[in-house]
């Protein structure tokens, strides 16, 4: 699939409805014990479940 192709052949601009909502990076863990590791995984994986359900909520 190719990109829209705007004036002078830079890329238009995607309209900021059929864009994908913007997922953080993931933070660099390496540096913490596998224990910790674990805590802040299930911490985000509780977080992006919650926001999925808000999503469902809300449609």
């Amino acid at each position: 699939m190719s990109a829209p192709v705007g004036p002078r052949g830079r890329l238009a601009p995607i309209p900021a409805a059929s864009q994908p909502p913007l997922q953080p990076e993931m933070p660099d863990l390496s540096h913490l014990t596998e224990e910790e590791r674990k805590i802040i995984l299930a911490v985000m994986d509780r977080q992006k479940k919650e926001e999925e359900k808000e999503q469902s909520v809300l449609k």
